[in-house]
């Protein structure tokens, strides 16, 4: 039902624009300071941009509080793209918008050998939103945004993405389609390497008030191959996400800085949320490294799935002691005093809006990597959730633990001190600025090395996180690595 292109292959001219047919395009007015608005029901010559068009913002320098694109309508088979041209369009002091529009792709990959297009530094505010601003506007539809760069020198109190549907309506039309992928959000450093930045949350994807107010759903929406680096509050939240929902391949490092009870985590899956999260990098936080509140309401959307599913994914969440960072909009913040690194946490899969109706969840396939807390912890109130299955997770650190630690459904499970499994030193370079993060890769002299995994797991998995195939040589490793003695990834497959 929800399908997402997939990611373009690798650039071959550096510095050279794509050739790209330029249906309209749109530079700096040097002459206003006002908020430049990009209007698609006028912008061709007083009418609307046809379907299937090509718009090109120039490179330049847009210093103008707001660069809002709005009411751009594409189609399912001809989506409007707008795309960065002649170089990277700077945002300073300001924020990006698409607004009331509905199949549009916000292409940031314009040039070739230009990472990121468009390139916003220091906003004031959300950086990077799609909001459906009243109930007249067009609901959130087939919206695609990549390859932008967000970059915070200043401390503020919003989240850096934000997608939000119009919440004024008794039943408000659901959001679908959504894909957020290849956008890299940080903090500056100064001279020693020290964060200058801040910001709430990564990205805030629908609304964490599923069951106690009318909000949009989401049916369809996918985040993939992010980074988000420093983030105060979550890296990456998702609420009322009911259907078709995906969060894999992003890298999560050094979240939950101001350290807010309740919202510090790498990934929270919020209420009313049903979501495949999947080899995803979670490094360095100082709350749990995925989060997971509840799912959707099969009353409201009989299609929506009865389980969650978190697989692949390394966490290895920070040793260092807790300190919270100041809130630039809190000045008496709720601290979390409590030690609250869990690798991956399962509070309930209960449907927020329909108690009677709890759901199933999946663990499989995890490394993690804990010495505070235990490495994956679900609930088994029967209230609170129907069932659960935990397989082929490997749980490793001072406080390795996993909690039930037996049953029925929990499965070929290993739980170790770090020094009997024998990692090997592999490093991956990851972050901006980007440091060494050790991969926790299996060594060929480590005993879990053509270890015996649940094979029915491990073949609903398929993949490790560098994209090899679980047996490819044999049994089944457990975690979220299979041994190899090759370095890169496999098959094509893009792991970040």
């Amino acid at each position: 039902m929800y399908s997402f292109k997939h990611v373009l292959g690798p650039l071959l001219c550096v510095g050279c624009s794509l050739v790209h047919a330029c249906d309209f395009s749109v530079s700096v007015d040097p002459l206003s300071g006002a908020p430049q608005r990009v209007d698609g029901a006028t912008l061709n010559a007083g009418g609307p941009v046809p379907p299937g068009a090509t718009v090109c913002i120039q490179a330049d320098v847009y210093d103008r509080d707001k660069l809002e694109f709005i009411n751009f309508i594409g189609t399912p088979a001809q989506p409007i793209k707008i795309v960065n041209v002649g170089g990277q369009v700077l945002v300073q002091h300001a924020r990006v918008y698409l607004d009331d529009s509905q199949f549009v792709e916000l292409a940031g990959d314009g040039v070739a050998g230009i990472d990121y297009g468009f390139r916003i530094v220091a906003p004031a505010e959300q950086a990077f939103g799609m909001k459906q601003r009243s109930a007249a506007a067009p609901p959130l539809r087939g919206l695609r945004a990549h390859h932008i760069e967000i970059h915070y020198a200043d401390r503020f109190g919003v989240q850096a993405v934000g997608v939000r549907g119009f919440e004024g309506s008794a039943e408000p039309e659901a959001i679908e389609d959504i894909e957020l992928h290849h956008i890299l959000i940080h903090r500056g450093v100064d001279a020693h390497g020290n964060a200058l930045g801040g910001f709430r949350e990564g990205f805030y994807i629908g609304s964490s008030f599923y069951g106690s107010a009318a909000v949009p759903l989401i049916r369809g929406v996918r985040i993939h191959h992010n980074t988000v680096q420093g983030a105060g509050w979550d890296g990456i939240q998702v609420g009322s996400a009911s259907a078709g929902c995906e969060i894999d391949h992003n890298v999560v490092i050094d979240d939950s800085r101001y350290l807010l009870r309740d919202q510090n985590s790498g990934i929270m899956i919020a209420k009313g949320s049903a979501c495949s999260v999947h080899h995803n990098r979670i490094l360095g936080g100082q709350g749990p490294g995925i989060y997971h509140q509840g799912l959707g309401d099969q009353a409201r959307n009989p299609a929506a799935p009865s389980g969650g599913l978190i697989y692949a994914n390394l966490i290895v969440p920070s040793t260092a002691p807790l300190t919270a960072e100041p809130d630039p909009s809190n000045s008496m913040p709720d601290i979390a005093t409590d030690d609250r690194r869990v690798g991956i946490w399962v509070a309930h899969a209960r449907d927020g809006a329909n108690a009677d109706r709890p759901g199933n969840m999946y663990v499989w396939h995890n490394t993690v990597i804990t010495d505070t807390q235990p490495g994956v912890v679900v609930a088994t109130d029967p209230t609170r959730i129907a069932g659960y299955q935990i397989s082929n997770n490997l749980v490793s650190g001072n406080a390795a633990a996993i909690h039930p630690s037996s049953g029925p459904a929990i499965v070929a499970n290993r739980v170790a001190p770090t020094a009997d499994l024998q990692f090997a030193p592999d490093t991956e370079l990851l972050g901006a600025p980007a440091r060494q993060h050790l991969a926790y890769r299996l060594s060929e002299q480590s005993d879990l090395a053509r270890d015996q995994a649940d094979p029915t797991t491990a073949a609903r998995v398929q993949r490790d996180l560098r994209g090899k195939r679980y047996g490819a040589d044999g049994a089944a490793d457990i975690g979220a690595d299979e041994y190899d003695p090759g370095q890169g990834f496999w098959d094509g497959f893009e792991g970040r």
